[in-house]
């Protein structure tokens, strides 16, 4: 049985792939301890490309601050203190993470299921808040749902992704969080019963 669809990359870009899941992007809830790449910072140029890590309000007085003005705590992983940032000053992952999402595709597209699951699970190690990596392993287990376990980890996978995406990205037309959801669910229904 051949589906054709895209697996989303880290970036919201996809390639075709025989996926049965429609390309989405993830708005990612940005959880303390998720790593970060400063952009777009006009002010500060010199930290575009720094990475970061997100912090929580128990950080600090600043950091909760922060929080309650709806700015996002980082502190800079090469030094350099705390920083109070928007979200779009933010893309989520490192480029090793990013590297393997992206090398996650074209494995799955040549057929190398196996291979692109191992791919995706170093990611998942690399940035376990980060929920891309999560929705593509999802996908991945789930078109080898004939293999047993695969569906029912496919439904694990998915509800992680669900779980680390906004719920603000629910939409009428399956993007982001309503995806990973409606997928999950899918699957559950369709796994016979104890």
């Amino acid at each position: 049985r051949r589906r054709t669809s895209s697996l989303p990359t880290h970036h919201g870009r996809s390639q075709a792939t025989q996926f049965s899941v429609p390309i989405f992007s993830m708005a990612t809830k940005l959880a303390p301890g998720t790593l970060v790449t400063l952009q777009g910072l006009n002010s500060r140029p010199e930290l575009n490309g720094k990475s970061a890590t997100v912090l929580d309000a128990g950080h600090s007085k600043e950091a909760a601050d922060g929080i309650a003005r709806g700015r996002v705590p980082v502190l800079l992983t090469e030094g350099g203190g705390t920083l109070l940032l928007k979200n779009d000053a933010l893309r989520v992952g490192s480029e090793e993470y990013d590297a393997l999402c992206a090398a996650a595709v074209p494995q799955f597209q040549g057929g190398d299921v196996l291979q692109a699951t191992s791919t995706l699970r170093r990611a998942i190690s690399l940035q376990p808040n980060t929920s891309i990596a999560y929705l593509q392993l999802g996908q991945v287990l789930e078109a080898r749902a004939e293999d047993p376990g695969c569906a029912q980890e496919a439904c694990v996978q998915y509800l992680k992704a669900v779980d680390l995406t906004a719920p603000e990205s629910a939409t009428p037309n399956y993007d982001g969080w309503t995806n990973a959801f409606v997928r999950a669910a899918n699957l559950l229904v369709s796994l016979p019963s104890a």
